[in-house]
């Protein structure tokens, strides 16, 4: 048994390695092999990959662009959330106001010879685990609310609902209503009346969002504010959303580059260099 999974799994890593395998789908939805590509056509593809991948546009962001965004928003939310930490959790009367920790980072870094590189660590001890990654610098961004904002283009509506709903019970209490004739109305119908989303179908499901939190969702601004942001929604953003779109581009961005990669390997078996606009740049 163990040899015949050996073989198949040989069979099919040829036949994925095979260059007379790798196709390209067109816009019409047909697939054509690279290797019945001209020149010129591979090139063309070439440049779509590329673009899917680093295009840094105001309309429209390449996968990798897109992730460093997500990275950046998933930062400023947990930056927040450690100010919010420090000043309202931990009740620390030096720590009242975003002056006051602002002023104590100051005196800090300059008694200690620390920069704003440098771990919030340094700083602070046993810290919840989740604001380890955050440096000191990301910590005086919160105080002086510069943080990256949410750019809510990042989270499309159809993203938000295919995650679902799971209503606690007060939240069906809640959404209760009875029509004209006293029948009693389904309450995913009364939830979209309510939050005027147009058609669109809603999985319920354990793993998804509660009715609030897909009303904070929904009702962000086109780029929210961190500080102006309620502390669920943020804590739902970086503890969730952000990373199961993440997770999401993941796919997208393996994709792209492995298609780039066959592209790649097709014009190196014709001594074909590929012109790359983005200069092989990715930061």
């Amino acid at each position: 048994m163990g040899d015949l999974a050996d073989k198949l799994k040989q069979a099919i890593e040829k036949r994925t390695n095979s260059m007379e395998n790798w196709t390209w789908m067109d816009k019409n939805g047909d697939s054509i092999r690279l290797i019945d590509m001209t020149n010129d056509e591979l090139q063309h593809c070439y440049n779509h990959t590329l673009d899917m991948l680093y295009r840094k546009s105001n309309f429209k962001y390449g996968k990798l662009e897109v992730r460093k965004n997500i990275q950046k928003i998933h930062e400023s939310c947990n930056s927040e959330l450690l100010r919010r930490y420090l000043q309202y959790e931990l009740a620390v009367d030096m720590f009242k106001t975003n002056k006051d920790l602002l002023d104590f980072i100051m005196k800090f870094k300059e008694a200690n010879n620390v920069t704003n590189e440098d771990n919030i660590t340094v700083m602070f001890s046993n810290l919840p685990k989740e604001f380890e990654t955050l440096t000191i610098g990301d910590l005086i961004k919160a105080c002086l609310d510069t943080c990256e904002p949410i750019n809510r283009k990042l989270i499309s509506n159809e993203f938000i609902t295919s995650l679902g709903i799971w209503l606690t019970e007060d939240e069906k209490k809640d959404l209760t209503e009875y029509d004209e004739n006293g029948k009693l109305r389904p309450w995913v119908e009364v939830m979209k009346e309510r939050l005027f989303i147009d058609g669109g179908y809603f999985r319920v499901t354990p793993t998804g969002l509660n009715y609030s939190e897909l009303r904070n969702l929904l009702n962000l601004e086109s780029r929210s504010r961190v500080s102006s942001t309620p502390s669920d929604t943020l804590y739902l953003l970086r503890d969730k959303i952000l990373l199961l779109l993440d997770n999401d581009l993941e796919y997208h961005i393996k994709k792209w580059e492995g298609l780039k990669e066959q592209i790649e390997k097709v014009a190196e078996s014709r001594n074909l260099v590929l012109v790359n606009k983005y200069n092989d740049n990715k930061e």
